[in-house]
């Protein structure tokens, strides 16, 4: 046999190696710089469900297709909904519901005002401008739908994925199973960190350092 590069014989080991099959269900925080086994797909809409993207009224848009400053629309406050509760009523032609960042948008609502550009009198709430379809509005999925691609197959999971994945309700990951490794160190002068030094020994790095970077 002639000689070989570094990189054939790296090539060489890789391929008498083979590909890790085992699998570990891991739960997501302990992942962290583990191999992804399969593709992760998304159990869920981001966002579940259509909310408000800002503090507002939500409305129908086309009560405000005439609104102006000189003809402001005036509609009727029929409740409040605020972060993690469901709306009670559904929205009719002249009502609006006052709504916080990231409430569930009522049925019936196709847009939110922004709070800052009304005005409020009493249970009711004034527009002065016309508010178009789909306004201040994040939609259910319009972010990640349910069934898309999180992460791929051969991934290494990271701090950020950590968050992403459980915001999904992903609790657990399938990650490959770390091969068990043995490191030995030859050399009669080789002494172990913590240990005494003797006459013409040195302290051996190359295995901790080998340790350190097999994890």
């Amino acid at each position: 046999m002639g000689k070989m590069s570094v990189e054939e014989l790296q090539n060489r080991i890789l391929e008498d190696l083979g590909v890790l099959a085992q699998v570990d269900d891991t739960p997501v925080p302990e992942a962290v710089g583990r191999c992804l086994a399969e593709n992760v797909h998304a159990p869920i809409n981001v966002p579940v469900f259509t909310r408000s993207a800002v503090d507002g009224y939500a409305i129908k848009s086309r009560d405000t297709e005439i609104a102006s400053r000189e003809e402001p629309v005036m509609l009727d406050i029929i409740e409040k909904v605020t972060t993690g509760v469901v709306p009670r009523q559904r929205i009719q032609s002249g009502q609006a519901t006052l709504v916080t960042t990231g409430a569930m948008l009522p049925r019936g609502a196709d847009a939110v005002v922004l709070v800052e550009n009304v005005s409020a009198r009493g249970q009711q709430v004034i527009i002065s401008d016309r508010v178009k379809k789909g306004e201040h509005v994040s939609v259910a999925g319009e972010d990640l739908g349910t069934g898309e691609a999180v992460l791929p197959k051969g991934h290494i999971v990271r701090l950020v994925d950590v968050a992403a994945l459980s915001a999904l309700g992903i609790s657990r990951i399938p990650v490959v199973r770390r091969p068990k490794v043995a490191i030995f160190s030859t050399g009669d002068e080789l002494v172990s960190p913590g240990h005494p030094l003797g006459p013409a020994q040195v302290y051996d790095a190359n295995a901790y350092l080998l340790e350190a970077a097999v994890r």
